[in-house]
């Protein structure tokens, strides 16, 4: 929990930045939906493989290799999602992708739940 909450404070510390630097308007704070929800499947991601690496030898080596096939898919839906909405779509008209990552986000945090609720007091 303390690492999903750290990383959206900065996020959202620095999201007016990126509208003044991207020159986007302030309409645009929709573009913080797929931010979010991408973040939250990184984090997501990252406890779920530094759990199984957890005991390994080699440990950071071996989160950056598995990692990166399951970060892709929040990674390129989330940029498409930004991509859209910058381009005017709004938010019910990018609906199948909120879907995709909500869905995401919760199968990867259940797991990660659950595996350090089982295995971290191993």
């Amino acid at each position: 929990m303390y690492n999903l909450l750290l990383v959206i404070s900065v996020e959202l510390l620095t999201f007016p930045f990126i509208l003044l630097f991207f020159n986007l308007p302030m309409g645009m704070i929709q573009i913080l939906v797929p931010a979010l929800l991408a973040l939250v499947g990184f984090v997501a991601i990252g406890l779920l493989v530094s759990l199984f690496s957890l005991k390994s030898q080699g440990r950071e080596l071996l989160a950056n290799v598995v990692s990166l096939p399951l970060f892709l898919p929040a990674l390129f839906i989330g940029l498409s999602m930004t991509v859209d909405i910058a381009k005017g779509m709004s938010l019910p008209d990018v609906w199948r992708q909120d879907l995709f990552l909500l869905l995401y986000d919760v199968f990867f945090l259940a797991a990660a739940y659950l595996g350090f609720d089982s295995n971290y007091m191993d």
